[in-house]
């Protein structure tokens, strides 16, 4: 199945946006991850998929998730 061009230069900058917050605050150091019992090199999975209509995009990733704190901290603060 092709994208029409126009859907895909419209997500190229948040889906850059989403593996790079993937990689700079997901994943956990490689000594985090060890001492967590996880493996040492985390991963970032992307998924694509049609549904009907729709295009499905999924990114995620095997790190320690959001810290609900620090992003409730974050908005107050600003």
């Amino acid at each position: 199945t092709e994208l029409d061009r126009t859907v895909i230069d419209e997500i190229g900058d948040p889906l850059q946006h989403l593996l790079r917050n993937a990689a700079d605050h997901g994943l956990e150091s490689n000594e985090e991850r060890l001492a967590l019992g996880k493996e040492e090199v985390g991963n970032i999975y992307l998924d694509a998929y049609q549904d009907g209509n729709n295009v499905n995009i999924e990114v995620r990733d095997d790190g320690a998730g959001i810290n609900i704190e620090k992003v409730k901290n974050k908005a107050i603060d600003s």
